[in-house]
């Protein structure tokens, strides 16, 4: 079975992402006084383009995670529901 991955993983491992490719883009934009180190350190189109996906599959697991919350707010409003209307009946009598 596989670890559940909680939100602040999901979001740290985006942020790491961003980062990489910001620090990478920051080193395109120095182009013009760029070493050969600098070159070998910036970011691709492929680069990108894994990000955007990293990013996507964030989003449909955080919509996925929404979900989830929204169907046990629903199930324990129902049972709390049900609780107020036992505990109404039982003081009434």
């Amino acid at each position: 079975m596989k670890k559940p991955i909680t939100l602040e993983k999901l979001v740290s491992m985006v942020a790491v992402g961003f980062a990489e490719t910001a620090t990478k883009a920051e080193t395109a934009t120095k182009a013009e006084t760029a070493t050969k180190k600098d070159i070998a350190g910036m970011a691709t189109k492929h680069d990108i383009a894994q990000l955007d996906k990293r990013i996507d599959g964030l989003d449909k697991k955080i919509a996925d995670l929404v979900d989830r919350i929204g169907r046990v707010e629903s199930k324990l409003d129902r049972a709390l529901n049900k609780e107020v209307a036992a505990w109404k009946v039982s003081s009434a009598s």
